[in-house]
């Protein structure tokens, strides 16, 4: 199993973007990600099945080999403008940004 980086702990995602027939996200990881965490949140604040709306991005993110949010959003009826504020304050609450490291990033432009 592959030990992700934000907190060193055991994943249930196998080594590798394909393993044992396991395609798109990660099962138990897809609300521990901002965007699909906000998406969940948003759909089924609408009303939607949360299992259902989980499901459907698992089989999403599995039957499409390249995406963006772009697409997923729209295959979700859900538009950017709406999904984009709820993002960004989820990465800020739940992410540090170091601007040392933006300023060191900026630099090997």
């Amino acid at each position: 199993m592959a030990k992700t980086r934000q907190d060193d702990k055991e994943s249930e995602w196998p080594e590798g973007p394909v393993a044992d027939g396991q395609e798109g996200l990660p099962p138990g990881d897809i609300e521990s990600q901002p965007p699909f965490a906000v998406l969940v949140e948003l759909l089924a604040g609408r009303g939607e099945d949360r299992q259902q709306v989980r499901q459907r991005l698992l089989e999403h993110t599995a039957r499409e080999l390249r995406w963006d949010y772009s697409e997923l959003l729209a295959a979700f009826g859900v538009p950017f403008e709406t999904v984009e504020p709820l993002i960004r304050r989820r990465y800020q609450a739940e992410y540090t940004v170091y601007p040392d490291m933006i300023a060191a990033i900026g630099a090997l432009r």
